[in-house]
């Protein structure tokens, strides 16, 4: 069988995405780790349709996810600009596994590199 199409989910796949965040967050702002986690709606609070999956599935914007975030740890409109910083740093480093594994699944029968990356955005 000829595997023609290899799709990643980037988030927690090839790149950490938000992934302990929580820690950094805790020490940046001094509110209790598990509040933040609560708030993100990451684990151990991830449920089905959640904050964090509507804005994986974008039913939710960056936006409203941060201002629903913000809301629920009591935090101001003033800590946004840490949370945008927090945020992208987590995507800013891919895991080490991730150049090989790409450069890996990308090669054809030929050895020739076959790899196509689309980014979709909202």
């Amino acid at each position: 069988m000829l595997i023609k199409t290899v799709v990643f989910d980037l988030s927690e796949v090839l790149i950490p995405g938000l992934i302990g965040i929580e820690k950094r967050l805790e020490e940046l702002t001094e509110k209790p780790r598990d509040l933040i986690a609560r708030a993100l709606g990451s684990y151990p609070y991830h449920e089905i349709d959640n904050v964090l999956e509507s804005l994986l599935k974008g039913k939710l914007s960056y936006q409203e996810y941060r201002s629903q975030f913000l809301t629920s740890t009591g935090l101001s409109e003033s800590d946004a600009d840490t949370f945008d910083a927090e945020c992208l740093k987590m995507f800013e480093t891919p895991y080490a596994h991730t150049e090989d594994l790409l450069r890996r699944v990308s090669q054809n029968q030929r050895g020739q590199s076959n790899l196509i990356v689309h980014i979709v955005t909202n």
